[in-house]
């Protein structure tokens, strides 16, 4: 079989001026039209769409994102492709080096995240970026939505009871910028350990998430603050044009 793959970056039109530009003036062109397809997914609304974007028959909001995530994974299978990739609208993407990071040879990858529990046998990726094949995209198209916006959780538990488990890549980060320098609230702890900018493991990255607000901060930051560091660190890590 042919691969074919589809970066389904998820959106929405309350982000469409913001985030889904910024994508649209960074790496989204550099996406090799031999080697992958990249759209934007959006829920039901009014309004036109771009050419760039597809619209679903799904809820909108963030409350949302699993009908949305199915949604996608629906479109991916009736468009033949073999593999897909749920990814955030605040993700910058260096796009060769994510198509040639090996997702191919693995069912269901991304970055590990909430390890496996009593309640929970099974490891659940960062919900930023994470590719499924084919038959990950049938059970997830089966799976009934939850009532929660877990979709990360939600797709970790429907693929494990097909007896698909998460290929841990590391190469996948967060990216906190110089926010952490304010006071931080314990009642959101990062997961994967201490929350600490060490740029040094971004060497072989290839996919940054703007995730300003770990931990939880008092003040809520402006979307053009985060836009900011979006575009910087397209200028450093990215690919260059």
């Amino acid at each position: 079989m042919t691969q074919r793959s589809l970066i389904a970056i998820v959106n929405a039109r309350s982000r469409q001026e913001s985030w889904a530009n910024a994508v649209r003036s960074t790496w989204f062109n550099q996406v090799p039209k031999e080697r992958a397809d990249v759209k934007f997914f959006i829920g039901a609304g009014g309004g036109s769409v771009p050419e760039d974007t597809v619209a679903l028959d799904c809820d909108d909001s963030y409350a949302g994102l699993p009908g949305k995530v199915q949604g996608i994974t629906k479109y991916a299978l009736e468009k033949g492709y073999t593999h897909v990739m749920k990814l955030d609208d605040d993700v910058v993407v260096k796009p060769r080096a994510l198509l040639d990071s090996g997702y191919l040879q693995h069912p269901y990858s991304g970055r590990a995240n909430r390890r496996p529990s009593t309640s929970d046998p099974f490891w659940v990726p960062m919900g930023f970026a994470y590719w499924m094949d084919q038959d990950c995209m049938r059970a997830v198209i089966e799976a009934t939505v939850p009532p929660n916006n877990d979709d990360e959780r939600w797709v970790a538990e429907n693929l494990y009871k097909k007896g698909i488990h998460l290929h841990d890549d590391k190469r996948y980060h967060l990216y906190m910028g110089g926010l952490l320098e304010r006071p931080q609230r314990v009642n959101r702890p990062l997961r994967i350990g201490k929350a600490a900018q060490d740029e040094t493991v971004f060497v072989d990255g290839f996919a940054w998430c703007m995730f300003h607000e770990i931990g939880g901060f008092p003040a809520k930051i402006p979307v053009e603050d985060k836009i900011k560091d979006f575009h910087k660190v397209f200028q450093k890590y990215g690919e260059p044009w």
